[in-house]
């Protein structure tokens, strides 16, 4: 089950929170789609191999702006290696290019991230993910905080990405034109 809502908000805009948020209510009651996955993982003292296949059946979703999100195929490969029981260090990449849902593009990316594991209590995370598609760009930095107490799971996670330089007085900076925040809550039962 899914809710496509998609809006574009420019750097510097002013936004009217209230009409934001009543935009989101309005929006439909979401379609509920199937997506199949197929996933294989190697796992080894230290090491572990995985190949996912995601998507292999076109799942799609309907838009507020009357449109269609299709998910395309994509099939990643990945290696992680787990050294003092605390400290994981992972890479991953596309195995091939794949249509991205929200650009007309074809990308294919590599990724690579630690998480530090804090007494199966804590964990910190960050990460990298880079484009081959757009080699001259920066990629995405991310960085995570996770809590497991008993059922429960807090993850937080934050992504800084579309780097580009503008000129303020007389020195150049380079900032993120993307920047999302993601909060997951799950309790087990």
């Amino acid at each position: 089950y899914g809710i496509a809502y998609q809006r574009d908000l420019r750097f510097m805009e002013e936004v009217d929170w209230d009409e934001f948020g009543d935009e989101i209510l309005k929006f439909g009651n979401g379609k509920t789609n199937l997506g199949i996955d197929l996933s294989l993982l190697y796992s080894k003292k230290f090491l572990k191999l995985g190949l996912t296949a995601k998507n292999i059946n076109f799942p799609s979703f309907d838009t507020n702006t009357g449109g269609l999100i299709r998910l395309y195929p994509q099939m990643r490969g990945g290696v992680g290696l787990t050294l003092f029981k605390i400290w994981t260090i992972a890479f991953d990449m596309d195995l091939y290019p794949v249509k991205s849902f929200n650009r007309d593009v074809k990308e294919m990316d590599f990724s690579v991230g630690t998480e530090v594991n804090l007494f199966n209590v804590v964990f910190l995370r960050g990460g990298y993910e880079h484009s081959f598609t757009s080699i001259s760009e920066p990629g995405e930095f991310g960085v995570g905080l996770g809590f497991n107490l008993y059922i429960m799971k807090l993850d937080i996670g934050a992504t800084l990405g579309n780097f580009t330089t503008i000129q303020l007085d007389d020195s150049k900076h380079t900032l993120p034109m993307d920047a999302s925040v993601e909060v997951s809550f799950v309790m087990m039962f």
